[in-house]
């Protein structure tokens, strides 16, 4: 929501579109059991099963948010049948696209339209990509508060290495933590993944400049911080 009222995307949105980009933030990551989509595609799990070994976890997000939306609370019984699909394009949409193995896809998508100074505005593309940022937004936030999100996710990733160790099965390399560094796999992430990332968005979305100078600083703390935390 503050990602999309900073850009300026807000603006440009329908009051569908909007209550379909919030409930999308609200429910991208919904019974998420705190491993990976790969994780589970090598164990066959069943809901790797279900959605054909793509986008797994993202799938079952949006499966159960209408499952919810629909059978359970009523959300969305009033909308009109062209608002309904209208709404489920956006949300589905969006959460699909927080599936970090589509990552590269998305900002070679943004470096192409940035090439093309005539692409016709898209917003759905906008909600897409703002709701990416927001999912990796933890590095945005002052340190104090990034640090606290870093330890959370850092437990999940190496309690799935040892799920992993235990297996027997080849363990994570993010999710090691006989070989991973906390700090360094946060100075990694924001590297590789973040800082590339809100640049190219910063450029695509102006008024979004200054969230990678944020992640740079981070990342730059995190230099000096105990692996122990």
């Amino acid at each position: 929501y503050a990602f999309a009222l900073q850009s300026g995307t807000m603006g440009k949105l329908s009051m569908l579109q909007k209550f379909a980009l919030v409930v999308a933030a609200l429910c991208h990551d919904l019974e998420h059991p705190g491993v990976s989509n790969q994780f589970l595609i090598a164990r066959r799990h069943e809901l790797a099963v279900r959605y054909n070994d793509r986008s797994v976890l993202e799938n079952h997000h949006a499966f159960r948010a209408f499952q919810l939306m629909n059978d359970e609370t009523q959300l969305l019984a009033d909308l009109s049948k062209d608002d309904y699909f209208a709404f489920r394009a956006v949300v589905i949409s969006c959460v699909l696209s927080t599936d970090m193995a589509k990552h590269g896809d998305y900002v070679r998508q943004v470096k192409a339209s940035l090439q093309d100074p005539e692409a016709a505005e898209d917003v759905l593309f906008e909600c897409k990509l703002l709701i990416k940022c927001a999912d990796i937004s933890n590095v945005t936030k002052p340190f104090a508060v990034a640090r606290l999100w870093a330890q959370r996710i850092t437990c999940e990733l190496f309690e799935q290495g040892d799920r992993e160790r235990a297996d027997g099965t080849p363990v994570t390399a993010t999710c090691d933590r006989e070989r991973q560094s906390p700090s360094a796999l946060q100075r990694g992430f924001a590297a590789f993944i973040a800082i590339p990332y809100f640049e190219t968005v910063e450029e695509y979305m102006p008024k979004l400049r200054g969230l990678s100078d944020r992640i740079r600083a981070n990342a730059e703390q995190w230099a000096d911080i105990d692996d122990e935390f």
